[in-house]
């Protein structure tokens, strides 16, 4: 097992990772925003940039194999998936299947979204400054939630969790699929 000292110093590195990979991603939309694109096509970049990880978790068995390029991160992932055991899977799962519903949710507003106008059209700009500030925020808390957990659980608390994590996302993913279908009918219909 990983020491305490250099667990706490990859765990510092991959903060700073983190955030930047958050920055370079909200970065990149903010351009799409400055270069005009439709609400259809920013829905469909933020749908795809949703299912990444879904189809690292899928295809490669790794839930950020950019990250795990990065300098320690592969010693990170490796401490994770020992440490959770036969619970990987389950773990991940349920973080593959909300990314996927999410994915979802923008592809069918990309899908129902009509006209060639600009997204940001007749959005305020504060609206622009905080979400992003929220995105980075939620993400933060939800990232120290996991080191929490990774690090002070025990590898049974661990399993107890993967078993709950993904009963709680299978049944709040269900809900949204029924929900983004009943609303994108309702759109339909009324179109």
């Amino acid at each position: 097992m990983m020491q305490d000292q250099q667990r706490q110093a990859l765990r510092k590195r991959q903060w700073l990772y983190l955030n930047g990979l958050l920055v370079a991603v909200l970065l990149l939309l903010g351009l799409l925003l400055a270069f005009n694109v439709t609400a259809p096509q920013f829905f469909l970049v933020v749908g795809l940039l949703f299912l990444v990880t879904p189809v690292s978790i899928w295809v490669f068995k790794e839930s950020n194999p950019l990250l795990r390029a990065l300098p320690g991160m592969g010693e990170l992932s490796q401490y994770e998936h020992e440490k959770l055991g036969e619970s990987w899977g389950n773990y991940q799962f349920s973080t593959a299947l909300l990314q996927t519903a999410c994915s979802l949710f923008f592809f069918v507003q990309a899908f129902i979204r009509e006209g060639g106008a600009p997204f940001r059209e007749g959005i305020p700009i504060w609206y622009f400054i905080v979400v992003p500030v929220i995105i980075l925020l939620i993400i933060n808390l939800n990232h120290r939630s996991h080191i929490k957990r990774m690090d002070g659980k025990t590898p049974e608390q661990l399993h107890t969790y993967a078993e709950e994590k993904k009963l709680f996302s299978t049944v709040f993913a269900s809900v949204t699929l029924v929900m983004t279908l009943i609303g994108t009918c309702v759109v339909m219909l009324l179109s």
